[in-house]
Parts: structure tokens; C-alpha cells; sequence
């Protein structure tokens, strides 16, 4: 039998701080009788759980951001590759308190931060250093969604190399 890989372990549970609700349970395919494609569907259904602090970015679009703990991090780089829609940004579903948002992963300096909004910082009353709950699910990047097939334009006389 061949070793499972990561994003497999991960789908099967085998990988601590990856969590699913109980209404979310179903009864799982054996790994072997995934094929690729329900591998990427699957991916959708991760949960991470942290509590981290909040911290602010002046950059030219400064931001407040919540930095992913090193474990989430691993995680998140073990499956980045088949979940990614470019430039290593991961979408996900964020939950702080009782608000959910939509926004992406990012790397910054090794690591995954999730940035926060203000409308989000402001009904959660989040102030700089505060520690922050956050529980993020992995959505489908918006290419991989059932029926978006990505669109990319190129000279059909000049087609990438790939085609």
C-alpha cells in the first residue's frame, strides 16, 4: 500500500487541529478510491481552529492581519498547492465571535496571516494585541468551484507549452 500524502491525511483526520462540525459527518470513501478530482472537493471541508493576536500592517495598504499559529501554517502549506487560485492565496471562510467573512490566506514572511477587515474588527470590538478566536474553513478557489472553469486567454498560434 502506498504512504498517503498530506492533503490524504488531512481528509482522513490524521492531522490534529483539523476539525469538522458534526453536522458536516459523513460516512468517507476509503482514501484508495479517491480519485484526484475528490481529493480537491474534499480539501474544501478543512476547518482550522487558533487563537492569535491582532497586529497592524502600515504597508502602502495597511491592514490588520492575525498571524496562523506554526502548526496551521504546516498544515495549510501541506495542501497550499491544491487549493491555492494563484500567487499561494488560499480563500477561505472566516469566523471570529458571531461574524463570518470571506477573504484569502497570504503568506507574509513564512507564514499564513489572515487579514481582517475593519467592519469585522469593529462588531467584534477587536482592538491591536487583543487575542482573537478565529476559525477558518478553505473554500473553493473561485476556478475550481463546479461549473467555473477557468478562463485563459492566449494566441492560438503561440498556445502555452502545456496544451
Amino acid at each position: 500500500m502506498r504512504e498517503r500524502g498530506a492533503l490524504e491525511r488531512l481528509i482522513a483526520g490524521d492531522v490534529p487541529g483539523i476539525r469538522e462540525s458534526s453536522a458536516e459527518r459523513t460516512e468517507r470513501t476509503p482514501v484508495e478510491n479517491l480519485r484526484d478530482a475528490d481529493l480537491l472537493t474534499d480539501a474544501t471541508s478543512l476547518r482550522l481552529a487558533f487563537s492569535a493576536e491582532l497586529w497592524y500592517w502600515r504597508g502602502p495598504s495597511p491592514y490588520h492581519f492575525v498571524t496562523v499559529t506554526d502548526d496551521g501554517c504546516a498544515q495549510l502549506k501541506a495542501i497550499a498547492n491544491d487549493v491555492t487560485y494563484g500567487w499561494g492565496m488560499i480563500p477561505v471562510t472566516v469566523r471570529i465571535g458571531e461574524t463570518d467573512f470571506d477573504t484569502s490566506l497570504f503568506q507574509k514572511d513564512g507564514r499564513f496571516v489572515v487579514p481582517i477587515r475593519d467592519v469585522v474588527r469593529k462588531a467584534e470590538k477587536l482592538e491591536l494585541g487583543n487575542k482573537v478566536a478565529v476559525e477558518l474553513r478553505i473554500r473553493a478557489a473561485p476556478a475550481r468551484r463546479p461549473g467555473r472553469e477557468a478562463e485563459v486567454e492566449f494566441d492560438l498560434d503561440h498556445p502555452p507549452p502545456d496544451l
